[in-house]
């Protein structure tokens, strides 16, 4: 028997996988090549197709294939460097637009 696994993102079914296929969303399908949350969901599939493998552990669930896919996705420096608050990436960038002319008072 093969199992097909719905996929949900962000409130919606947007993929059916098994073991050795994966299929798209209309939507997502439609979408040109390198589209961020095609690409995302992708990734998501090939989580659940690794688990309906058994080559990692299960059972799948959709919160445990988003971690997956960000830590496969986002660079492990970017994830170490402390974040600075909105305020102070204004200032550095001192973006008139962003109104980030003030000066700073004392010496």
């Amino acid at each position: 028997m093969r199992t097909l696994q719905p996929i949900i993102y962000r409130g919606e079914l947007v993929a059916c996988v098994t073991a050795t296929r994966c299929i798209l969303s209309g939507k997502l399908d439609r979408r040109p090549a390198g589209d961020p949350e095609t690409t995302f969901v992708l990734c998501m599939c090939a989580y659940v197709g690794d688990v309906l493998r058994g080559e990692l552990p299960g059972p799948y669930a959709d919160q445990r294939a988003r971690e997956f896919v960000r830590a496969a996705l986002i660079p492990e420096e970017l994830l170490e460097r402390p974040c600075p608050g909105p305020t102070t990436n204004v200032d550095c960038a001192r973006d008139p637009a962003l109104g980030a002319h003030r000066r700073r008072a004392g010496p």
